[in-house]
C-alpha cells in the first residue's frame, strides 16, 4: 500500500505525538502534588494530535492519486510561503518582546499582527480584530494568573 501525502503527514504527526507522550513522564512533579498535575496538558495535547493524525490517515484512504489526474496544486503558493516566513519571524519577535515588555504589551501586538498576516490578503474588520485581541489577551491573562496561579512575564522594562 502506497501512502499519499496526507497520510504521510498523519503518520509523521502520530509519531511526534507518541514521542512526546513517551517523554511526558519525565516532567517533574512537586512532592505532595497529586495528579493530574503538570502532565495533564501535554497528555491532552498529545492525545488530540494523535487522534487528529489517525483521522487524517483514515480520511485520506481511498483518495490515492489517480495516475491520469492533473498534478495537484502545492500546499503553499509563493504568497503562502511569505506568510509562513513572516509568521515565523513574528513568533520569534513575540518571544523576544515577552522578555522585554511583558505579556500584557507583547501579546496584543503579536495577536493583531498574526490576525493581519494570516488573513491571506482578505479584508479584516479592524474593530473585530481589536475586540478579539483584547478578549484573548485578558482571557489568557486571567486564566493563567487567577485560575492556575502562574505568573506571566512582566518584562524587564516594567
Amino acid at each position: 500500500m502506497k501512502l499519499n501525502r496526507t497520510q504521510i503527514v498523519g503518520v509523521i504527526f502520530l509519531l511526534i505525538a507518541v514521542f512526546f507522550a513517551a517523554m511526558t513522564p519525565s516532567i517533574q512533579v512537586i512532592d505532595g502534588l497529586y495528579e493530574p498535575g503538570p502532565r495533564i496538558f501535554p497528555y491532552l495535547a498529545e492525545g488530540i494530535i494523535a487522534l487528529c493524525s489517525i483521522i487524517m490517515i483514515i480520511q485520506a484512504r481511498g483518495k490515492e492519486k489517480d495516475p491520469n489526474a492533473k498534478e495537484s496544486k502545492p500546499y503553499l503558493d509563493k504568497a503562502g510561503w511569505k506568510r509562513l516566513g513572516l509568521a515565523s519571524v513574528l513568533m520569534i519577535a513575540y518571544a523576544v518582546l515577552l522578555g522585554i515588555v511583558g505579556f500584557l504589551i507583547a501579546t496584543p501586538i503579536a495577536t493583531l499582527a498574526f490576525i493581519f498576516v494570516l488573513s491571506s490578503g482578505e479584508k479584516v474588520n479592524k474593530i473585530a480584530a481589536v475586540v478579539i485581541t483584547a478578549v484573548l489577551t485578558i482571557g489568557i491573562y486571567l486564566l493563567f494568573t487567577e485560575l492556575f496561579s502562574i505568573p506571566l512575564p512582566s518584562g524587564i522594562l516594567f
